[in-house]
């Protein structure tokens, strides 16, 4: 009784600490970039075939099925410009939406190496939301798809499948002191992976691909 008050202390102390804002930015500083290409560069046409972005992260929809093309009422600007840069975008797509954390369908969108990648808010390890992630380069384990790393327990993903990782070390990564006890008390669960989506743009508004699983709920 007294491990699960304690993780639900731990969880309402997070989402003070983490609560967040459609459209915010995040810059990580581990991986800035100067001098890339806008963002309506790294953004693929609806239903392209000659950009991997219009297609998914990478060329192919995420998990390699099919979906659908949705508006999301945001525009190109609203998009992160920068490497390293995290935004919140409300997609108010019913497929997205929990009405307990959730209300409006928002998505976190990420570029890292000049690409855009677009993944689910909340870390599937401490459901804290991951509007403060830090984007990390490729490792060994992901053959050569960028990472991404929950800024409070440190869970990380990658950024191209959703796929969970061993989690990343080093400075400026590894989560803090309360997200790593979030983390033991979750230690027995299997790790899940992480929802990621596919991102085109269409006169202006960016568009957000539903996965066929998604569609059925």
């Amino acid at each position: 009784m007294n491990r699960y008050l304690g993780l639900a202390l731990i969880l309402v102390a997070a989402a003070n600490v983490c609560a967040f804002s459609p459209l915010l930015v995040y810059r990580s500083p581990m991986s800035m970039r100067k001098g890339r290409p806008g963002v309506k560069q790294t953004l693929g046409k609806k239903g392209s075939s000659s950009n991997s972005n219009a297609q998914g992260v990478g060329g192919g929809l995420p998990g390699g099925g099919e979906g659908t093309w949705k508006v999301t009422g945001a525009k190109v600007a609203d998009l992160p410009n920068e490497d390293g840069d995290v935004v919140l975008l409300e997609t108010n797509q019913q497929q997205l939406i929990d009405k307990g954390t959730n209300p409006a369908g928002a998505v976190c969108v990420g570029k890292f190496d000049s690409k855009l990648y677009s993944f689910q808010v909340n870390c599937e390890c401490c459901k804290v939301p991951m509007n403060k992630a830090v984007l990390l380069p490729p490792s060994e384990e992901t053959k050569g798809a960028p990472r991404l790393s929950c800024n409070f327990c440190g869970a990380t993903y990658n950024l191209k499948t959703g796929a969970p990782l061993d989690d990343a070390k080093g400075d400026g990564v590894g989560g803090n002191m309360f997200g790593g006890i979030v983390k033991n008390l979750m230690s027995s669960q299997a790790r899940k992976n992480i929802k990621v989506f596919a991102l085109a743009e269409d006169k202006g508004n960016v568009m957000i691909n539903i996965p066929r699983s998604d569609l059925q709920l």
